[in-house]
């Protein structure tokens, strides 16, 4: 019933909301770039994205953007705001994009019809400051579009923060700071993964996770979740698999690293996640690290535990440049996959677009990856 449905709609992203980037930061604060990016639209062929963006300052005016899947969604001015609608491809090509009665809409949902209507309040391209005591400077949110009885909606699957890395510390008698260069909370079928890595891995020998709900606040009612100590994955990644997460609630999580001198260091991590089922029975691919890259990059591929898959790497004509790209298992449903430039007989691939594609069962998961020499 709902794979019937999906090719009803396409999916129309109205910019009327946030704040971006002023030319001056505020005293003691700095910009944090976000992308944020819709991550499975391969999978609906026959929905399009379009960025329209309302200029405040210039009332009635609306321009619109096609938007490429698996890329940042364009950024607007400061005091614009976003609004994600949906409209049938029929609508859209009888009504045209400039005469989309988008800016109606957005101020009176009433005046939704079967054709168009509004989606989602919440997306947000822009940027934001932070205080200069964080290390943070970027985040990703990737969304995930489904599909309902109720007709389309998106998902927040995942968020990844950056960080700049820690200068040495001056004293290897002073403790490291409180910082990580990666934090992300990706939403599967077993629970939400988290995933993170402290600026100083060589300090710590374990970490602990607690998490709680209600405000941020709140923290005195937080539980610490897992079996116990963490500890680093061969890749040198700290991860761990909440499943007794519950389908669209919001979780607060703190950090806790078990210093090899002794002691322990609490980490805030910046983002808390609100976790969103996924379907058991869909594959996905992360986004490749790093993109544009000079050779090798990796991405994380969630695929139902038992399911018979592979992934492929082929040009812009669709041609197969690497049929069995390496992959080894990180955890039940989780595996991690190196592609290393190059094509299944050992010859380096030359600069360009190139796509990795999960497949499974009649479904496939693809990401762009841009090699550059």
């Amino acid at each position: 019933m709902l794979v019937r449905s999906v090719g009803w709609f396409i999916v129309v992203a109205l910019a009327v909301g946030g704040i971006a980037h002023a030319d001056t930061p505020p005293p003691d604060m700095h910009w944090v770039d976000r992308c944020v990016e819709i991550d499975n639209l391969h999978e609906f062929p026959d929905i399009a994205l379009i960025l329209a963006i309302a200029r405040i300052t210039d009332a009635g005016r609306v321009d619109g953007y096609v938007i490429e899947p698996n890329q940042c969604l364009q950024k607007a001015y400061k005091f614009d705001r976003f609004a994600v609608f949906w409209t049938t491809r029929s609508y859209l090509r009888e009504t045209g994009l400039e005469n989309l009665p988008l800016a109606e809409s957005f101020r009176d949902p009433a005046a939704n019809s079967a054709r168009l209507g509004l989606l989602s309040r919440e997306i947000n391209p822009n940027g934001r400051y932070v205080d200069d005591t964080s290390s943070l400077v970027g985040e990703r949110l990737v969304y995930s579009l489904r599909m309902t009885d109720d007709g389309p909606s998106l998902v927040l699957s995942q968020q990844v923060c950056h960080y700049e890395r820690a200068e040495p510390e001056p004293d290897p008698d002073e403790p490291p700071r409180a910082e990580l260069t990666s934090w992300s909370a990706s939403s599967l079928p077993e629970g939400l993964l988290l995933e993170w890595s402290p600026a100083a891995p060589e300090s710590f020998s374990s970490f602990f996770l607690s998490r709680w709900q209600g405000t941020i606040d709140d923290e005195t009612n937080a539980t610490i979740i897992g079996d116990g100590a963490i500890q680093p994955a061969d890749d040198g990644q700290y991860r761990l698999l909440d499943q007794t997460a519950n389908g669209g609630c919001h979780y607060y999580y703190r950090l806790t690293g078990i210093l090899k001198s002794g002691g322990e260091l609490p980490f805030s991590p910046p983002l808390h996640p609100v976790y969103n089922l996924v379907s058991p029975w869909q594959i996905r691919l992360s986004p490749p690290r790093p993109n544009p890259s000079r050779g090798s990059v990796t991405f994380s591929v969630y695929a139902p535990q038992d399911a018979t898959w592979d992934l492929i790497v082929v040009d812009v004509t669709g041609a197969v440049i690497h049929g069995d790209v390496p992959v080894s298992p990180v955890a039940a449903g989780t595996y991690r996959a190196e592609w290393n430039g190059r094509r299944e007989d050992g010859r380096p691939v030359g600069p360009g677009v190139y796509y990795a594609r999960a497949r499974m069962a009649g479904q496939a998961a693809t990401r762009s990856i841009r090699l550059i020499r």
